[in-house]
């Protein structure tokens, strides 16, 4: 199963931060079984949204599961980019 998640994050203050926090969640996403692969894409062109995140999944309950729970799955872990 794919799993898709469209992004658009222009905040050019918060910018750094906002892909340092996203490259290092990607090998983290990657360790919760059922998850097997996480890229994200960014647009060549303006264009919104900005960033495609795609996730190969081979447990449709992965959602649910308590390690991706944990590690802040569900959007807990992205939620403080959303004020930007």
């Amino acid at each position: 199963m794919i799993y898709m998640v469209e992004i658009d994050f222009d905040s050019a203050e918060h910018f750094a931060d906002w892909n340092a926090w996203y490259n290092g969640n990607l090998p983290l996403i990657v360790t919760v079984p059922g998850v097997e692969t996480a890229q994200r894409l960014e647009a060549i062109a303006p264009r919104a949204p900005r960033y495609l995140a795609i996730y190969t999944i081979t447990d449709p309950h992965v959602f649910e599961s308590e390690a991706y729970l944990d590690i802040g799955g569900g959007g807990k872990a992205s939620s403080k980019w959303k004020d930007f």
